[in-house]
């Protein structure tokens, strides 16, 4: 019996040390990002994981169309509203959210999720999702190597770009009475 429970335990320690080690060496390929949009009005605060092209055929590939994506690696991608807003003309409370997108090669679906800190390769529970908005998709020359999210100010708020390889989509987000931008 001893030498049972020696076995399982030293299986169960080098499993671990090898899920550590995988675990570990994925931040290297696919590094924490973070976007931040601040004024005195609102915060929305942006944390994902970075993957890079590699080389590899991104969407209809290593991104399938028509699927559940996690909108990143590792863990899964997070935002979150200091206040009330307007997401891709929807409504949303104040709070944080799990969000993840489905592409196609015309138009995404962008979720956000009430379900939180979860790993991102895992399926959220869909009964928790508590926005979707559709947006188009553009096809810009530049080649962006890494995922990269980022806002945008304009004049009715901001928009949230989501950008790799060679698509790029925009979400506007809303909120009342945002502030008066400089932009012409």
């Amino acid at each position: 019996m001893k030498k049972v429970l020696f076995v399982l335990g030293l299986a169960l320690l080098v499993y671990g040390g090898y899920t550590a080690y995988e675990f570990y060496n994925s931040l290297g390929l696919s590094p924490r990002g973070q976007a931040t949009y601040q004024t005195q009005d609102i915060t929305i605060d942006l944390d994902y994981g970075r993957p890079y092209k590699r080389g590899r055929k991104v969407f209809g590939g290593l991104v399938p169309y028509g699927e559940y994506w996690r909108t990143g690696a590792n863990e899964a991608t997070e935002i979150e509203f200091s206040r009330d807003v307007v997401f891709g003309g929807k409504p949303i409370k104040k709070g944080r959210y799990r969000l993840y997108t489905i592409p196609e090669s015309a138009r995404w679906t962008i979720v956000l999720n009430s379900e939180l800190a979860q790993w991102g390769k895992f399926e959220p529970n869909y009964d928790l999702d508590v926005l979707r908005v559709e947006v188009p998709v553009l096809n810009p020359k530049e080649e962006v190597e890494q995922l990269t999210m980022e806002f945008q100010p304009d004049e009715n708020g901001t928009q949230l770009l989501f950008k790799w390889n060679r698509t790029l989509t925009r979400v506007p987000i809303k909120w009342e009475n945002p502030p008066v931008s400089s932009l012409k």
